[in-house]
């Protein structure tokens, strides 16, 4: 099949606990920990939340300015920039990125490493400044990825809530139904590729598009789309913010990042065998760009026919790996019109969790063609993945 995976595999603590992940020495714990002491809700964590996604966005924002900053010889400016940057990174505790940032502070004040000793050649510092931004994006790119596990601790959260025996606001979830975070995905399509040479042709075709080229018409389709739902209002009023797709033709080039929000039934609430999350992506384009990866490959043959509309959507709990559910009914099926084979009762846990926010930021980082059917990780009880055969990184 041909999907988007939606992280890559994070580290859990031994005892499964919501704790900082293990950074080693990227992160001062002792320094984050008091961050995360400031939330009023364990489990929402709004504080401490929006601080990180603000410095990432901060981040982000300054490395543009430091790369145009380079490209103007303007150690002044990256001195500054440097400087800012350190401050930020030094309240969250992000040690290396800290180290990184001040680093370009010394460099931009025509200073040494250390800043204690002048340093006279500009052409020198710029150099020493551009290396230096390099291992400072490697580095802001671990605790990134690290600090962004909250996908992993809302499904714990969530796990916990719905499989505890004791649990009066809810109908138990069994604790198999509940995919592991290895699987999290948002299928594309599926293909039956019943030989070597079918299966390297798929590849080659996967590696072969011209990725930036269909976001570009994915940015040109959302900006249609944004048009005409800000030109449908009543009596001149928009049905949207009319300028949120303004310069969309010249950001196609930009990361595809979506906030994974909503629990939904695909079947009846009543007895559904599976729940589900949507992807929300602010700038139209994903699911624009998914319909013309599916046009491709369908096109080229690979694609099986399929009749029912793209939905896009990560399955977050599914009984048919119950077996005591599985085997209840004879049919089901994936789609709205099924029936969801071994259902549960679910109204109380969308009631409780229909509005869940499980990640916010996730950058959709590669489109992957991989096996059906999901296998264990060595090693790593009670993980799963999808075996990838071949993939092509996005912008």
């Amino acid at each position: 099949m041909v999907q988007f995976m939606l992280t890559e595999r994070l580290p859990q603590s031994e005892d499964g606990s919501s704790a900082l992940p293990e950074c080693g020495d990227s992160i001062d714990p002792m320094t984050f920990e008091q961050i995360l002491e400031m939330d009023d809700d364990e489990e929402e964590r709004e504080f401490s939340r929006s601080i990180v996604y603000g410095f990432f966005e901060q981040a982000e924002g300054t490395f543009k300015k430091m790369e145009s900053s380079i490209g103007k010889s303007d150690l002044t400016q990256l001195s500054q920039l440097g400087h800012f940057l350190k401050g930020s990174s030094a309240t969250l505790g992000l040690t290396k990125v800290k180290d990184s940032c001040e680093k370009i502070q010394h460099y931009g004040a025509r200073m040494d490493e250390s800043g204690t000793n002048q340093e006279f050649d500009d052409e020198r510092s710029l150099r020493r400044i551009k290396d230096t931004l390099a291992v400072l994006k490697v580095d802001y790119a671990e605790v990134e990825k690290k600090l962004k596990s909250q996908l992993l601790l809302s499904l714990r959260q969530f796990t916990k809530s719905v499989t505890s025996s004791d649990n009066e606001e809810s109908p138990e979830v069994p604790d198999k139904a509940i995919r592991p975070l290895g699987t999290l995905h948002l299928t594309i399509g599926v293909m039956s590729l019943l030989s070597r040479e079918r299966l390297d042709a798929a590849i080659a075709f996967l590696r072969s598009l011209d990725i930036y080229g269909l976001l570009k018409k994915a940015a040109e389709s959302a900006t249609e789309q944004s048009t005409d739902r800000c030109d449908s209002g009543r009596d001149g009023a928009p049905l949207m913010n009319c300028t949120t797709n303004a310069s969309q033709g010249e950001e196609a080039a930009e990361p595809l990042v979506v906030n994974i929000t909503g629990l939904q039934p695909m079947h009846n609430p009543s007895s559904t065998s599976i729940l589900y999350a949507s992807p929300q992506d602010s700038s139209l384009r994903l699911r624009h760009f998914c319909l013309a990866l599916q046009t491709a490959f369908t096109e080229a043959g690979f694609l099986m026919p399929e009749t029912r509309s793209l939905l896009l959507h990560a399955t977050i709990v599914n009984t048919i790996y119950v077996k005591e559910l599985s085997k209840r009914t004879a049919d089901g099926g994936h789609g709205k019109q099924g029936k969801g084979r071994g259902g549960v009762d679910a109204t109380h846990v969308l009631d409780k969790f229909g509005d869940t926010v499980w990640a916010e930021g996730v950058r959709l980082e590669k489109v992957a063609i991989c096996e059906m059917g999901a296998r264990k990780v060595d090693g790593e009880e009670g993980s799963e993945e999808y075996l990838e055969v071949g993939s092509i990184v996005m912008p």
